[in-house]
């Protein structure tokens, strides 16, 4: 597959990480450092992310150190 280049992007809103976008190979590591980010994330706050992400709480894995946004999520999870 060298030489060979593509754009991946995440357009959909029901897909999870939608800041995984980038031209492959150049951006490569920028997207896997993405999903990376969040596969690290414990169990707790996976599914904080993933509920906040549905309700439109969350835009991407950044917004999690919002700690406003995260305490909406949280009173939504008990």
């Amino acid at each position: 597959m060298e030489g060979i280049t593509s754009t991946f992007g995440s357009d959909h809103i029901l897909n999870l990480l939608q800041e995984v976008e980038g031209k492959l190979p150049d951006e490569k590591e920028k997207m896997l450092r993405s999903i990376d980010r969040y596969l690290s994330l414990p169990k707790g706050k996976k599914e904080n992310f993933r509920l906040g992400k549905r309700t439109g709480v969350y835009q991407s894995v950044e917004d999690l150190s919002k700690p406003e946004r995260g305490i909406r999520v949280e009173r939504a999870l008990q």
